[in-house]
C-alpha cells in the first residue's frame, strides 16, 4: 500500500502543474488569447496605438473605421482641412484600405508622446513603390496630432545610364 501512494503523489505532483499550465493557457484559462487581446487594447502607449491603428485602417482595410475608433474629434489634421470628413477621404485618397494598393509597414517607433510609422506602398504594376512616413502624437490612447510624408521612389538607373 505504501509505494502506491508514493507513486501516486509522484504521479500528481508531477502531473498537476502540468495540467495547471495547460489549462491556464487554454481559450478558456485565465491567460487565454482573449486575455492578451484585452490587455493589449488598455496600452495607451504611442506605439501601441499607432500600431492598432495602422492595423485596423490598413492591415484589416478599414480606414474609416481606424479613424473613428482612434483619432481624436479635436485632431489637429496638418495640410488638411479640419473634420472627420477631410481626414477620412485623405486616407481615401492616400488608398488606405484599398485592395489595388499594397502597404508593408516597415518601422513603428516611439519616443514619449509621438508614435512614427513607416511604410512601403506599392501603387501601380510597373511602377516603383513610395515611402510613407505618418507621425501621430497620441494622448490618453487618441491620435490628437497627425503629420505625414510622402516620398516618390526613382526609377532604378540601368548601368548604360550611369555610363552616361
Amino acid at each position: 500500500m505504501r509505494p502506491a501512494t508514493h507513486v501516486i503523489a509522484i504521479v500528481l505532483g508531477i502531473a498537476s502543474p502540468i495540467l495547471f499550465t495547460l489549462w491556464s493557457t487554454t481559450d478558456y484559462g485565465p491567460r487565454s488569447r482573449a486575455h492578451y487581446e484585452r490587455a493589449a487594447a488598455m496600452d495607451k502607449s504611442p506605439a501601441a496605438v499607432a500600431s492598432r491603428f495602422t492595423k485596423l485602417a490598413i492591415e484589416e482595410g478599414r480606414p474609416d473605421e481606424a479613424a473613428e475608433q482612434y483619432f481624436s474629434a479635436e485632431l489637429v489634421e496638418h495640410g488638411l482641412l479640419p473634420g472627420a470628413a477631410g481626414r477620412a477621404a485623405r486616407l481615401q485618397e492616400r488608398g488606405w484600405g484599398s485592395p489595388a494598393q499594397q502597404r508593408k509597414i516597415l518601422n513603428t517607433v516611439a519616443n514619449k508622446d509621438l508614435a512614427v510609422v513607416q511604410q512601403l506602398v506599392f501603387s501601380t504594376e510597373g511602377q516603383p513603390p513610395h515611402s510613407e512616413v505618418d507621425i501621430f502624437r497620441v494622448q490618453d490612447g487618441l491620435i490628437v496630432e497627425h503629420w505625414e510624408v510622402i516620398q516618390a521612389h526613382a526609377p532604378a538607373e540601368t548601368d548604360e545610364e550611369r555610363a552616361g
